[in-house]
């Protein structure tokens, strides 16, 4: 990683010694105390840390990038007049947390969002906490004799360091090595943190592919057809750390439920009937499902795969993801309007129905061909959407009177992350399908997003304007009251000597007057 004066960051490869990206920061020229360049695990995202000397002070540049398209994040930026040890990512069942190493401090923050921050009072306390966790799991390995013991308590520890999600303690003269898992780390957040911060973080690429390996294998019938999960025939519940998912009416009734940081108990979000209005009530629609370790419920239908979502606006469930086997213009209705007829009475454009209900079943084949497109993606995120069939039925499909696929759209166009990793793919299929008013639209909220930018940009400057402003007041004060004393301090020495000679004449003229008597 190479940092030049003009803030452009660029990546090379040591072993092709080969230009692979480039980073913009908005940089300006300091005296750089401490550069850290740090990778989350899968890699998807870069994190970038630079502590600066500006005017005798200490400010801590935080950048966090998409590593797939180098758009900026999130970024922040504060004095510190602590310097910054070290950094590292962490997974958790929920995404990703950074943490900055501080002396006898770290600050715990979301990357996708560092305006959020969990102050830790120091490593050591923090690796202490981490292990008393689920203490019956926990190992070690004891690199002086390569023994494996059933838990490691560092209580007592000479030295606690945390690298590469490891726990690093110097115990009765030999270096142990504990590591952390992604279920212990919630845990940790949770219990000991408090930490019920919004669901931010993009399903998991890996954990969807291995959903999908798992259903290929162990999930097909001798016909290959997906086995329909048992449970479904009834009541049941996917439940993660801060999400609780149950499914009612045999499938067709979606419950979310959130936990509630307090109470501990799961507070109900929302409920929605998401059998589609195309098929047969009695038709099969869900075949598998697993919640996912943001809390999205990922799920295998007739139509492809689904993913759900609480992390949107109105407190309702909401369509996160959605790739099909592909979707089919069979998938709901004639779409030539001259062939849409019932009982020999045309239906208008807004107002029709369908001649008969249709019906899918989930193949083998299918689900293989989708995790082979999850595969063949060199994104470390889920592979784009299905916007070519998004943008053609977003105004079609429906779920209890409700267009999930317009609600994607919607939703999409208003998160700056997810148009840094789909905008491209956005765009090329409202061309495609000549959706002119959709790309009106697109254009619009990317000026919005500028100026919302350049405004955040402006209010950062504005403060750092203002400190400046303050400190040179300040100064300047602190200045003129120096002056004042000063000049108290010339006055005090005049009116002494002043006084003195005074005395000194006055004595003169008694030593005079004594004589001439």
């Amino acid at each position: 990683m190479i940092l030049d004066a003009c803030g452009l960051l660029t990546q090379w490869n040591l072993d092709t010694l080969s230009f692979e990206k480039q980073y913009q920061l908005e940089w300006e020229v300091y005296v750089l105390e401490k550069d850290l360049f740090i990778f989350s695990k899968e890699p998807s995202l870069l994190a970038v840390c630079l502590q600066v000397l500006c005017a005798k002070q200490l400010i801590l540049f935080v950048y966090v990038y998409l590593t797939e398209n180098t758009m900026i994040l999130s970024l922040i930026k504060y004095e510190q007049d602590k310097p910054l040890l070290h950094s590292e990512f962490i997974s958790s069942d929920g995404g990703e947390r950074l943490l900055l190493f501080f002396e006898n401090i770290v600050e715990i923050r979301d990357p996708y969002c560092l305006e959020h921050v969990i102050y830790v009072e120091s490593m050591s306390k923090m690796c202490k906490e981490l292990s008393e966790i689920n203490m019956e799991s926990l190992a070690y390995l004891d690199l002086q004799n390569s023994e494996i013991n059933a838990f490691i308590n560092i209580q007592n520890s000479e030295f606690n360091a945390f690298i590469n999600e490891k726990i690093y303690s110097m115990l009765d003269n030999s270096l142990r090595v504990q590591e952390v898992s992604k279920s212990q780390w919630t845990k940790y957040l949770l219990e000991k943190l408090n930490d019920y911060d919004k669901i931010r973080s993009l399903p998991s690429k890996p954990q969807i592919e291995k959903f999908l390996s798992d259903i290929i294998e162990n999930h097909i019938t001798d016909d290959d057809i997906i086995i329909i999960e048992p449970k479904l025939s009834s009541e049941c519940s996917y439940e993660g750390s801060l999400v609780k998912w149950n499914l009612k009416e045999n499938g067709k009734l979606l419950q979310a439920l959130k936990l509630d940081e307090n109470t501990k108990d799961w507070d109900f979000v929302s409920d929605w009937n998401i059998h589609p209005m195309h098929l047969k009530q009695s038709s099969k629609f869900i075949y598998r499902c697993k919640v996912l370790g943001n809390g999205d419920l990922a799920m295998i239908t007739s139509i492809g795969l689904l993913i759900w979502s609480i992390w949107k606006k109105d407190k309702l469930i909401r369509l996160r993801y959605y790739k099909g086997f592909p979707f089919q213009a069979s998938y709901l209705y004639e779409k030539d309007y001259n062939n849409r007829f019932v009982l020999g009475t045309y239906k208008s454009k807004s107002v029709y129905k369908t001649i008969e209900f249709v019906e899918f079943e989930a193949k083998k084949s299918n689900v293989e061909k989708l995790l082979e497109e999850m595969k063949e993606c060199e994104k470390k995120s889920l592979p784009p959407p299905d916007f070519d069939a998004i943008t053609r039925y977003c105004d079609e499909f429906y779920m209890d009177e409700r267009l999930p696929l317009r609600e994607l759209l919607d939703d999409y166009l208003e998160d700056k992350v997810i148009m840094s990793l789909y905008g491209q793919e956005l765009i090329s299929s409202f061309l495609k399908n000549k959706d002119y008013r959709m790309m009106q639209r697109l254009y619009k909220q990317c000026i919005k997003i500028n100026i919302e930018t350049e405004k955040e940009t402006e209010k950062e400057t504005e403060k750092e304007t203002e400190k400046e402003t303050v400190k040179e007041t300040e100064k300047e004060a602190e200045t003129k009251k120096e002056t004042e004393r000063e000049i108290e301090k010339e006055m005090e020495k005049k009116t002494e000597k002043e006084a003195e000679k005074k005395t000194n004449k006055e004595t003169e003229k008694e030593a005079i007057d004594f004589l001439y008597e």
